[in-house]
């Protein structure tokens, strides 16, 4: 008999919602430029940021939206 506990599926709801994300530098390495560039899209509203803690994560999303 298998028994599947909540917490199992609250924490797999929990993980479809948090969005995948990139590092500064990873974001940097992607789009060929420099960190002042990346933060200057930022400050534009055209990437989506989130900063945790002192990493600063790029959204994923925004940056393929940079190509749309």
């Amino acid at each position: 008999m298998k028994v599947e506990s909540s917490f199992t599926r609250k924490d797999t709801r929990t993980m479809n919602r948090i969005p995948e994300t990139l590092t500064v530098p990873e974001a940097m390495q992607k789009l060929h430029c420099s960190k002042s560039f990346l933060y200057g899209l930022i400050r534009e509203g055209r990437l989506r940021s989130y900063v945790i803690g002192n990493k600063r994560l790029i959204d994923a999303d925004s940056l393929a939206r940079l190509f749309r």
